[in-house]
């Protein structure tokens, strides 16, 4: 087996304990690399992050909604029952309620996302965003699509249905 590998940021050959890895590959920067990158983005953008934890702590909404999205991604990641106080159905009853659409789109599918129709950041209430969260609330989308909604901030049955037809997709 190698023992070595070339950083792709830095071209420096190093021993494979000087690269992180996850479950699946080794990631083609070495750590190093990695730190520093994570270094300069953290000082290049620390009014934003300060910014998101001003409104995290500031706006209860907010916490909760952020709260209870990290939950249901673990729980989903985890392919947990506890999704079942967050959406209002067993993680089996999602999984074929999202793939039951009319698109043939497949949850974990390349490049589909999850998203809700209606953003739980719209909630005025705790009660709402808990309406929000929903199982009904949510569909598949391509993640393109998904990238142009949120730049937008709405869902469009019809600008979709053009969007599919025009990138030919499915």
């Amino acid at each position: 087996m190698q023992e070595t590998k070339e950083c792709t940021k830095c071209g420096e050959v190093k021993s494979l304990e000087d690269f992180y890895y996850s479950k699946k590959r080794i990631y083609t920067h070495c750590k190093k690399c990695i730190i520093k990158a994570n270094q300069k983005y953290r000082v290049n953008n620390r009014s934003v992050r300060r910014a998101s934890n001003g409104i995290r702590r500031l706006d209860p909404i907010f916490r909760y909604v952020d709260n209870t999205r990290r939950s249901l991604n673990k729980y989903l990641k985890d392919k947990s029952d506890k999704c079942y106080n967050i959406l209002g159905c067993t993680y089996e009853e999602y999984i074929i309620y999202l793939n039951d659409n009319k698109y043939g789109f497949v949850y974990k599918e390349y490049k589909i996302d999850v998203d809700h129709k209606i953003t739980p950041l719209k909630a005025k209430t705790i009660e709402d965003v808990d309406k929000l969260f929903h199982f009904t609330n949510t569909h598949l989308l391509p993640e393109k699509y998904n990238r142009n909604i949120k730049k937008n901030k709405k869902w469009d049955s019809e600008g979709f249905e053009k969007w599919m037809y025009n990138n030919k997709i499915k």
